[in-house]
């Protein structure tokens, strides 16, 4: 029996390694992913911000249309 749990031991211990490396490489892909991520956003909401600048213009120039009216 001391020999099967020492056997398990030892298949366990080889195990617990690659998952830390996985771990660690799935927190990278992780970051990266975020980073990508925020990216976009970040350019997203300069594509809002200039699209709500242009609104805004043009919501001004029509009320100033009207008041000529």
């Amino acid at each position: 029996m001391a020999t099967s749990v020492v056997s398990q031991q030892q298949q366990q211990q080889p195990q617990q390694q690659p998952q830390q490396q996985q771990v660690q490489i799935s927190g990278q892909q992780a970051m990266v992913q975020f980073s990508s991520q925020l990216e976009v956003m970040h350019s997203l909401k300069g594509q809002l911000e200039q699209r709500t600048r242009l609104i805004e213009v043009n919501i001004q120039r029509q009320q100033d249309e009207l008041r000529q009216i």
